[in-house]
Protein backbone atom coordinates (compact mmCIF):
# COMPACT_ATOMS: atom_id res chain seq x y z
CA UNK A 1 0.00 0.00 0.00
CA UNK A 2 1.13 3.37 -1.05
CA UNK A 3 1.33 6.63 1.37
CA UNK A 4 -0.80 9.14 0.50
CA UNK A 5 1.98 11.96 0.28
CA UNK A 6 1.11 15.55 -0.06
CA UNK A 7 1.09 14.88 -4.21
CA UNK A 8 -1.45 12.56 -4.28
CA UNK A 9 -3.59 14.44 -1.38
CA UNK A 10 -3.35 17.34 -3.67
CA UNK A 11 -5.13 15.02 -6.44
CA UNK A 12 -7.83 14.20 -4.48
CA UNK A 13 -8.46 17.44 -2.93
CA UNK A 14 -8.42 18.88 -6.67
CA UNK A 15 -11.46 16.02 -7.83
CA UNK A 16 -12.97 16.80 -4.23
CA UNK A 17 -13.16 20.76 -5.48
CA UNK A 18 -14.18 20.06 -8.73
CA UNK A 19 -16.87 17.40 -7.82
CA UNK A 20 -18.11 19.74 -5.36
CA UNK A 21 -18.54 22.42 -7.80
CA UNK A 22 -19.89 20.43 -10.42
CA UNK A 23 -22.19 17.65 -8.37
CA UNK A 24 -21.18 15.25 -10.14
CA UNK A 25 -18.42 12.63 -10.77
CA UNK A 26 -15.52 13.88 -12.17
CA UNK A 27 -13.31 13.05 -15.89
CA UNK A 28 -9.69 12.72 -15.32
CA UNK A 29 -8.91 15.64 -17.89
CA UNK A 30 -10.58 18.07 -15.38
CA UNK A 31 -8.02 17.21 -12.58
CA UNK A 32 -5.34 17.92 -15.08
CA UNK A 33 -6.35 21.04 -15.87
CA UNK A 34 -6.87 21.81 -12.36
CA UNK A 35 -3.53 20.11 -11.33
CA UNK A 36 -1.79 21.85 -14.83
CA UNK A 37 -0.17 17.92 -15.50
CA UNK A 38 -0.86 15.98 -18.96
CA UNK A 39 -4.34 13.76 -18.44
CA UNK A 40 -1.86 10.86 -18.40
CA UNK A 41 -0.41 11.70 -15.28
CA UNK A 42 -3.78 12.62 -13.55
CA UNK A 43 -5.40 9.13 -14.86
CA UNK A 44 -2.45 7.12 -13.61
CA UNK A 45 -2.55 9.13 -10.02
CA UNK A 46 -6.71 8.64 -9.81
CA UNK A 47 -6.10 5.13 -10.65
CA UNK A 48 -3.73 4.64 -7.71
CA UNK A 49 -6.10 6.12 -5.58
CA UNK A 50 -8.73 4.16 -6.67
CA UNK A 51 -7.26 0.89 -5.87
CA UNK A 52 -6.10 2.29 -2.89
CA UNK A 53 -9.86 3.04 -2.05
CA UNK A 54 -9.43 6.56 -1.49
CA UNK A 55 -11.64 6.96 -5.13
CA UNK A 56 -14.60 5.12 -7.26
CA UNK A 57 -14.78 4.76 -10.90
CA UNK A 58 -18.02 5.16 -12.42
CA UNK A 59 -18.98 4.71 -15.90
CA UNK A 60 -21.55 7.14 -17.53
CA UNK A 61 -22.56 8.59 -20.87
CA UNK A 62 -20.58 11.86 -22.05
CA UNK A 63 -22.33 15.13 -22.60
CA UNK A 64 -20.19 16.31 -25.06
CA UNK A 65 -21.51 16.47 -28.44
CA UNK A 66 -18.61 14.83 -30.09
CA UNK A 67 -18.77 11.81 -27.66
CA UNK A 68 -22.36 11.97 -26.67
CA UNK A 69 -23.56 8.35 -26.43
CA UNK A 70 -20.31 6.99 -25.52
CA UNK A 71 -19.26 5.97 -22.06
CA UNK A 72 -16.82 7.21 -19.86
CA UNK A 73 -14.76 7.11 -17.12
CA UNK A 74 -15.31 9.22 -14.10
CA UNK A 75 -14.18 9.26 -10.75
CA UNK A 76 -15.75 10.22 -7.51
CA UNK A 77 -14.70 9.69 -3.79
CA UNK A 78 -15.78 7.05 -1.57
CA UNK A 79 -16.42 7.86 2.02
CA UNK A 80 -12.87 7.07 2.59
CA UNK A 81 -11.32 9.31 0.29
CA UNK A 82 -14.12 12.19 1.80
CA UNK A 83 -12.71 11.39 5.37
CA UNK A 84 -9.11 12.27 4.93
CA UNK A 85 -10.03 15.35 3.25
CA UNK A 86 -12.39 15.84 6.40
CA UNK A 87 -9.96 14.51 9.59
CA UNK A 88 -8.40 16.17 12.31
CA UNK A 89 -5.49 18.35 11.58
CA UNK A 90 -6.97 18.89 7.96
CA UNK A 91 -8.08 22.61 7.28
CA UNK A 92 -11.49 21.37 5.70
CA UNK A 93 -12.18 19.27 9.12
CA UNK A 94 -11.36 22.03 11.28
CA UNK A 95 -12.86 25.10 9.72
CA UNK A 96 -16.17 22.87 10.00
CA UNK A 97 -16.02 21.47 13.33
CA UNK A 98 -15.30 25.21 14.89
CA UNK A 99 -18.01 26.68 12.81
CA UNK A 100 -20.69 23.99 14.62
CA UNK A 101 -19.36 24.56 17.94
CA UNK A 102 -19.56 28.49 17.41
CA UNK A 103 -23.00 28.38 16.31
CA UNK A 104 -24.24 26.27 19.05
CA UNK A 105 -22.46 28.35 21.56
CA UNK A 106 -24.40 31.80 19.80
CA UNK A 107 -25.55 33.89 22.89
CA UNK A 108 -29.29 34.38 22.87
CA UNK A 109 -30.24 32.29 19.85
CA UNK A 110 -33.42 30.07 20.10
CA UNK A 111 -32.92 26.43 20.45
CA UNK A 112 -35.82 25.55 17.49
CA UNK A 113 -34.26 28.38 15.22
CA UNK A 114 -31.02 26.73 15.37
CA UNK A 115 -32.21 22.88 15.11
CA UNK A 116 -33.98 23.88 12.02
CA UNK A 117 -31.17 25.75 10.23
CA UNK A 118 -28.90 22.86 10.80
CA UNK A 119 -31.29 20.70 9.73
CA UNK A 120 -32.02 22.33 6.72
CA UNK A 121 -28.08 22.28 5.85
CA UNK A 122 -27.63 18.54 6.25
CA UNK A 123 -28.03 17.78 2.92
CA UNK A 124 -26.22 20.55 1.53
CA UNK A 125 -23.23 18.69 2.66
CA UNK A 126 -20.98 16.83 0.58
CA UNK A 127 -19.43 14.30 2.65
CA UNK A 128 -20.51 11.78 4.80
CA UNK A 129 -18.25 12.78 7.41
CA UNK A 130 -19.83 16.57 7.35
CA UNK A 131 -23.78 15.55 7.76
CA UNK A 132 -22.81 13.35 10.14
CA UNK A 133 -21.17 16.39 12.30
CA UNK A 134 -24.26 18.37 11.23
CA UNK A 135 -26.46 15.74 13.09
CA UNK A 136 -25.00 15.54 16.05
CA UNK A 137 -24.85 19.24 16.63
CA UNK A 138 -29.06 19.01 15.74
CA UNK A 139 -29.12 16.09 18.51
CA UNK A 140 -26.65 18.15 20.73
CA UNK A 141 -28.95 21.13 20.49
CA UNK A 142 -32.16 18.81 21.06
CA UNK A 143 -30.66 18.21 24.33
CA UNK A 144 -30.83 21.76 25.38
CA UNK A 145 -34.25 22.57 24.22
CA UNK A 146 -35.42 19.14 25.81
CA UNK A 147 -34.13 19.76 29.70
CA UNK A 148 -31.05 18.00 29.48
CA UNK A 149 -28.71 20.87 29.70
CA UNK A 150 -27.28 20.31 33.32
CA UNK A 151 -26.84 16.71 32.21
CA UNK A 152 -23.75 17.54 29.58
CA UNK A 153 -20.54 17.44 32.08
CA UNK A 154 -21.62 14.23 33.30
CA UNK A 155 -22.56 12.38 29.89
CA UNK A 156 -19.16 14.12 29.02
CA UNK A 157 -17.48 11.95 32.06
CA UNK A 158 -19.00 8.47 30.87
CA UNK A 159 -17.64 9.02 27.52
CA UNK A 160 -14.43 9.69 28.47
CA UNK A 161 -14.02 6.18 30.62
CA UNK A 162 -15.44 3.62 27.47
CA UNK A 163 -12.68 2.24 24.98
CA UNK A 164 -13.81 2.63 21.61
CA UNK A 165 -15.62 5.78 19.70
CA UNK A 166 -18.54 3.58 18.66
CA UNK A 167 -19.32 2.50 22.12
CA UNK A 168 -19.09 6.54 23.05
CA UNK A 169 -21.57 7.47 20.15
CA UNK A 170 -23.70 4.81 20.92
CA UNK A 171 -24.30 5.57 24.66
CA UNK A 172 -25.02 9.67 23.49
CA UNK A 173 -27.79 8.29 21.43
CA UNK A 174 -29.16 6.33 23.40
CA UNK A 175 -29.11 8.82 26.26
CA UNK A 176 -30.81 11.34 23.52
CA UNK A 177 -33.65 8.57 22.39
CA UNK A 178 -34.29 8.20 26.29
CA UNK A 179 -34.48 11.86 26.61
CA UNK A 180 -37.01 11.84 23.56
CA UNK A 181 -38.87 9.01 24.78
CA UNK A 182 -39.40 11.08 28.51
CA UNK A 183 -40.28 13.86 26.60
CA UNK A 184 -42.62 12.19 24.17
CA UNK A 185 -41.07 12.17 21.08
CA UNK A 186 -39.46 15.57 21.01
CA UNK A 187 -39.83 17.86 17.76
CA UNK A 188 -40.25 16.50 14.45
CA UNK A 189 -37.23 17.95 12.70
CA UNK A 190 -35.14 16.55 15.45
CA UNK A 191 -37.00 12.99 15.08
CA UNK A 192 -36.14 13.16 11.16
CA UNK A 193 -32.39 13.53 12.31
CA UNK A 194 -32.19 11.08 14.97
CA UNK A 195 -33.61 8.36 12.78
CA UNK A 196 -31.17 9.51 10.14
CA UNK A 197 -28.59 9.12 12.42
CA UNK A 198 -29.43 5.60 13.44
CA UNK A 199 -29.32 4.68 9.65
CA UNK A 200 -25.47 6.00 9.60
CA UNK A 201 -24.15 5.06 12.54
CA UNK A 202 -23.36 1.36 11.58
CA UNK A 203 -21.74 2.12 8.20
CA UNK A 204 -19.25 5.04 9.29
CA UNK A 205 -15.50 4.34 9.63
CA UNK A 206 -13.14 3.85 12.23
CA UNK A 207 -11.64 7.21 11.29
CA UNK A 208 -14.58 8.58 10.97
CA UNK A 209 -15.97 7.44 14.38
CA UNK A 210 -12.78 8.91 15.91
CA UNK A 211 -13.77 12.34 14.31
CA UNK A 212 -17.23 12.70 15.66
CA UNK A 213 -16.73 11.48 18.89
CA UNK A 214 -14.05 14.27 19.27
CA UNK A 215 -16.50 16.51 18.11
CA UNK A 216 -19.45 15.18 20.37
CA UNK A 217 -16.48 15.39 23.60
CA UNK A 218 -16.08 19.23 22.58
CA UNK A 219 -19.28 20.08 22.11
CA UNK A 220 -20.72 18.58 25.47
CA UNK A 221 -17.67 20.36 27.42
CA UNK A 222 -18.21 23.75 26.15
CA UNK A 223 -21.18 26.13 27.61
CA UNK A 224 -24.35 27.07 25.75
CA UNK A 225 -26.11 29.83 25.84
CA UNK A 226 -29.54 29.38 24.11
CA UNK A 227 -32.54 31.14 25.44
CA UNK A 228 -35.72 29.50 25.98
CA UNK A 229 -37.90 27.83 22.62
CA UNK A 230 -41.83 27.28 23.06
CA UNK A 231 -42.10 23.72 24.07
CA UNK A 232 -45.30 23.17 22.25
CA UNK A 233 -44.72 20.28 19.23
Amino acid sequence: MKLLTRRRLEFLRALGKIQQEEGRPVHYTSVAREMRVSKWTAYDLLRELEEEGYLEAVFEEAREEKTRGRKQLLYRLTPKGETVLQRPGGEEWQELRSLLLSRLQEKGRATRELIAELSNEISQQTSRLARSAYKLAVLLASLEETGFGRGKKLLAQYLNRLSSPEQGLNLFTGVVLANFLRDKGGSLAVRECLRRWLEVIPNLTSEELRCLLEFLREGLNRGRNFSPSPRSF
